[in-house]
């Protein structure tokens, strides 16, 4: 009896023993099928890795053989114009056009307008390098998408002598800079008073001034800056831009403008004589001219010094009914009144005229006809004289001669 409970005592002890190993064997296989679902999932995850990186592959190589194709077709585009782009300078009266993005900085036209309120006139730079952390810079243009400033090139320079000849001339030039970063699209335009170009940091860097250019450039221009007020010439120890201009324009007033589609609407490329496209970026600045002609600045409108003599006409119909001497001096003080802008006088038949000085309405920009009382007239008749400004006189200009004549005679 006692050897058949040691045996059934040893029956139990291997039954739990086995119990154990096949509970170890449970939880090993378990274990074992975690690590398997694991590697499962690692040789998956593996997979899409190296699936996304033959993906990327093929989209980058795919994309530099478009980059290659579209900078050749830029290439050729550029070709194609730049023969006729040192004649089309010469003989168009074109504004500038750029774009720019508020990333860079969110108050722009604000910083800019700081500038003019403070001194009475500031840079708007052309960016077309910008400085990286350790101080290199790189290009923002991938196809070189400006007009050369290279000595080779000539455009860059007829473009300075247009742009010096007609602010001479006192005829309006502008810039007009586009934000396309939305919901907030805008449009503005500036007056430009000058225009440079070149490589070097700054505007007429080489001058010795009472101040250097840089102190009318606004502060986000810069990496670091100290105070230009007290320099007669840029320091490159105190002063680092932030962005590399190869154009800049000088500028003394902006407005942003309310109707950008009409704006657009109203500007064809010179290049191209189509609407502004932003799909061909050929040689930024872009020139573009106005299909209707519109003054944003009317008040800063010069009228335009006529040098010769001025030639006082009377037709020999006229002559004897005319006060020539009393007639010629009256327009010859008046001239002097209105800045030496008359190119010449003569009479014009035709109408009946009130007895007193009048200025009639005339089309023609460079023409103000002008009513002369009777006192000028030997059969005591008032009659007409016509008055002509120089042939590129702009409405804006006619309208400050008029200004001055009324202000002159107390009109």
């Amino acid at each position: 009896m006692k050897e058949f409970e040691e045996v059934n005592n040893l029956l139990s002890e291997l039954q739990n023993k086995i119990d154990e190993i096949n509970t170890q064997i449970g939880l090993k296989q378990t274990e074992f099928q975690v690590k398997i679902d694991e590697i499962k999932e690692a040789e998956y995850q593996l997979d899409q890795v190296f699936s996304e990186k033959a993906e990327l592959e093929n989209i980058l190589k795919d994309c530099s053989l478009h980059t290659c194709k579209y900078k050749l077709s830029f290439e050729e585009i550029k070709k194609s114009h730049i023969g006729q782009i040192e004649e089309m300078v010469s003989n168009q009266d074109f504004h500038f056009f750029l774009s720019f993005r508020k990333d860079y900085r969110k108050s722009v036209i604000e910083d800019h307008q700081e500038v003019i309120n403070k001194y009475g006139y500031c840079w708007w730079g052309k960016f077309y390098k910008k400085r990286m952390q350790g101080g290199d810079y790189v290009k923002l243009e991938p196809f070189e998408e400006s007009i050369s400033i290279d000595d080779g090139s000539n455009v860059a320079r007829k473009l300075k002598e247009k742009v010096d000849q007609r602010i001479n001339k006192g005829k309006s030039i502008y810039l007009y800079s586009y934000c396309p970063n939305p919901p907030n699209i805008s449009l503005i335009v500036c007056n430009v008073v000058d225009f440079f170009y070149g490589p070097l940091r700054v505007p007429y860097e080489n001058r010795t001034n009472s101040h250097p250019e840089c102190s009318r450039i606004p502060e986000y221009y810069f990496h670091k800056r100290e105070n230009c007020n007290s320099c007669k010439q840029m320091d490159l120890s105190k002063c680092k831009l932030n962005f590399l201009c190869n154009f800049w324009f000088k500028i003394d007033s902006i407005v942003e403008l309310e109707n950008v589609e009409k704006e657009f609407l109203n500007l064809t490329n010179c290049f191209t004589q189509d609407i502004i496209n932003y799909a061909v970026p050929i040689f930024y600045p872009l020139l573009v001219k106005q299909k209707e002609m519109r003054d944003y600045f009317p008040e800063k409108a010069v009228p335009i010094i006529c040098l010769d003599e001025l030639k006082v006409e009377i037709s020999s119909d006229e002559r004897g009914h005319t006060k020539i001497e009393k007639v010629t001096n009256f327009f010859v003080d008046l001239n002097k009144e209105c800045g030496m802008v008359f190119r010449r006088v003569e009479d014009r038949k035709g109408g009946r005229f009130p007895n007193e000085y009048k200025i009639q309405h005339c089309e023609k920009d460079d023409e103000i006809l002008m009513v002369l009382p009777s006192e000028y007239s030997i059969s005591g008749n008032p009659y007409r004289f016509v008055i002509y400004l120089h042939k590129e006189t702009t409405a804006s200009q006619k309208a400050k001669v008029e200004h001055r004549i009324r202000t002159s005679l107390k009109l």
